[in-house]
C-alpha cells in the first residue's frame, strides 16, 4: 500500500482546525511515520472527537488502521473522509487536490482488496484513475486486483500505462510477464521478467522466467533461472521443486531426486515433492522406494487419482497385479474417464486370467481416448483376451488394428499369424510370423510357429530350419521336434 501523509497546506482552503485538534494531528501524524499505528490512532481519534468533521483526520486515521491489518474499519474511516469531503468540495479543484482526493478512493480501493472485494476494489481504483490518471500506482493496484478475479487482459492493459508512467518499477513488469503467462504468452512473459531484472535483480523474476522457460520446452535455460533464483533465496522449496521437474525432463533421475528431497526438507507439506520423487525413483528402477513416495503422497491427498494411478504402475512393473488393480480401481472411482488407469487395469486382469473383465476395461478405455498412446498394445491385449474367449475373428480384427496402429510391432504379426494358422491360412501364418520376424529377430516361440505353418503346407526343410532356430533360442519343445522330424 502507497501510504501517503499529507500536509495541513494542500488543504487550507478545505480545513480549519481548532490549535488542541490540530496538536492532536501533528503527533497522530509524526508517530504514524515512525510506524507507532496504535499510538497514531489514539491521537487522531483525540482530534477527531474536538473537530469531527474534518475529512482528513479520518482519512490518516484510516491509514493507521489500513497498516494494522483492520480492513473494516479502515474503510469505515474512508467513508467518513469521503462524505466529509463532498460537503465541502468545491466545483473546480487543482491537480494536487484532485491527487489527494484521489488516493482516498485508491486507498479505500486497496483496503477492499485486502478483504479480497476485488470487484468492488476495481470500482474504486476506476474512481482513482478517473480523477487522476497520472499517479502509476493507481493502474499497478487495479492491474493486480483485474488479475485477482482472472481477468489478465485487463492487468497487462493497467500494467503497461504503469509502466508508461513509471518504467523503472522491477515489480510491475515481472507481475505483467506473469499475467502474460497466464495467457501462455511465454515469451511476451520472458521479455517481461529479464527487463524486471535489469531494473533490479529478483528471485521472483528469476523463478517466474524460469517457469516460462520450463512450459516452452526450454528445460536447460529453466533451470539456469531457476538455480540463480535459489542462489538468491535458498528457501524456496517451490525453486527445487520445479528446478527437479526440468532435470526430470531431460532424464536427470539422480539430479530431479536431490532437487526433489531438498524441497520436501524445506516444506514437507508442499506434497507435490513426494509425487515427482517418486517418479524419478520409478524411472531409476527403484520401484520400492517409488512405492513410498507415492504412497506419502496420497496419504496427504488422497483424492487424487492420477497418484493411485501411477502407484498402481509401480506395483504392476513388480508383478503385484492385484495390488495394481485396487490401485487402479481406486483411480477410475475418483476419475470414471480415467482412460490410462482402465488400460492398466484391464492389462492387469489380462494376466489374472480375467479375460471379461479385460475386455471391458479395454473397451471402456480406448472408447474413452482413441489416441492413448499405448493403443496399438491395448488392441494386442484386446485380441488375446477375446482369443481365450473363443471370439477368433474378434481377435484377428483387433490384431489388425493393433498393425495399423503401430506397423512395427511385432506381438500383433505373431498373433494374428496364429489365428491364421488355426484357420487354415497357413501361406498368410507364415507371412505374418515372417514380419513379426523381421522385426524381432531373437523371439523363439515366432521361429516355432513358422516352423508348424511350414510344416502344414509340406515344407519340412523350412520347418526344421525354423525349429532349430527356435531351439537355440532356447525354445525347448522345438529342440523335441528337431529330434523327431528333422534327421
Amino acid at each position: 500500500m502507497k501510504n501517503i501523509l499529507f500536509t495541513l497546506a494542500l488543504l487550507i482552503s478545505f480545513v480549519s482546525f481548532g490549535q488542541t485538534a490540530e496538536e492532536y494531528y501533528k503527533m497522530g501524524s509524526a508517530k504514524f511515520q515512525s510506524g507507532d499505528d496504535k499510538g497514531a490512532i489514539a491521537d487522531y481519534t483525540k482530534a477527531i472527537e474536538i473537530n469531527p468533521e474534518n475529512f482528513v483526520l479520518y482519512f490518516d486515521r484510516g491509514l493507521s488502521k489500513h497498516n494494522l491489518g483492520d480492513y473494516t474499519a479502515a474503510i469505515a474511516d474512508y467513508n467518513k473522509s469521503i462524505e466529509l469531503f463532498n460537503k465541502i468540495a468545491s466545483t473546480t479543484l487543482t491537480l494536487d487536490e484532485t491527487e489527494y482526493v484521489s488516493s482516498l478512493y485508491h486507498h479505500r480501493g486497496s483496503a477492499k482488496y485486502d478483504l479480497k472485494d476485488y470487484k468492488d476494489a476495481i470500482a474504486d481504483y476506476n474512481k482513482a484513475i478517473e480523477m487522476y490518471p497520472y499517479d502509476w500506482w493507481w493502474w499497478y493496484y487495479r492491474g493486480v486486483a483485474k488479475f485477482s478475479i482472472g481477468d489478465d487482459k485487463g492487468a497487462i492493459a493497467d500494467y503497461t500505462k504503469a509502466i508508461e508512467i513509471n518504467p523503472k518499477d522491477a515489480q510491475t513488469y515481472w507481475r505483467r510477464g506473469y499475467s502474460k503467462a497466464e495467457l501462455s504468452d511465454y515469451n511476451g512473459a520472458i521479455a517481461d521478467f529479464t527487463k524486471s531484472m535489469e531494473v533490479e535483480p529478483d528471485y521472483n523474476a528469476y523463478y517466474f522466467r524460469g517457469e516460462a522457460k520450463h512450459n516452452l520446452g526450454d528445460n536447460t535455460g529453466a533451470i539456469k533461472d531457476y538455480t540463480k533464483s535459489i542462489e538468491l533465496d535458498p528457501e524456496d522449496a517451490q525453486a527445487y521443486y520445479w528446478r527437479a521437474s526440468a532435470k526430470f525432463n531431460l532424464g536427470d533421475y539422480t539430479g530431479s531426486i536431490l532437487d526433489y528431497t531438498k524441497s520436501i526438507e524445506l516444506d514437507p507439506e508442499y506434497t507435490q515433492a513426494y509425487y515427482g520423487r517418486g517418479s524419478a525413483r520409478y524411472a531409476l528402477g527403484d520401484d520400492t522406494a517409488a512405492i513410498a513416495d507415492f504412497t506419502k503422497y496420497i496419504e496427504i491427498n488422497p483424492k487424487d487419482a492420477q497418484a493411485f494411478g501411477g502407484r498402481g504402475q509401480v506395483k504392476e512393473d513388480i508383478g503385484d497385479d492385484k495390488g495394481a488393480i485396487a490401485d487402479f480401481t481406486k483411480a477410475i472411482e475418483l476419475d470414471p474417464e480415467a482412460a490410462g488407469s482402465l488400460f492398466f487395469r484391464g492389462r492387469a486382469k489380462f494376466r489374472l486370467g480375467d479375460h471379461k473383465g479385460a475386455i471391458v476395461d479395454l473397451t471402456k478405455s480406448i472408447k474413452i481416448y482413441p489416441k492413448l498412446v499405448d493403443a496399438y498394445e491395448l488392441y494386442n491385449i484386446l485380441g488375446l483376451s477375446k482369443l481365450n474367449l473363443g471370439d477368433n475373428k474378434g481377435a484377428e480384427a483387433d490384431f489388425t488394428k493393433s498393425i495399423e496402429i503401430n506397423p512395427k510391432y511385432p506381438g500383433a504379426y505373431l498373433n494374428r499369424g496364429y489365428i491364421k494358422f488355426n484357420s487354415g491360412d497357413y501361406t498368410g501364418s507364415i507371412l505374418d510370423y515372417t514380419k513379426s520376424i523381421e522385426l524381432n529377430p531373437e523371439y523363439s516361440e515366432t521361429y516355432f510357429h513358422r516352423g508348424l505353418s511350414k510344416q502344414k503346407i509340406e515344407d519340412l526343410n523350412g520347418a526344421c530350419k525354423d525349429w532349430k532356430k527356435a531351439a537355440e533360442l532356447g525354445y525347448t519343445y522345438a529342440a523335441e521336434l528337431v529330434a523327431k522330424d528333422c534327421n
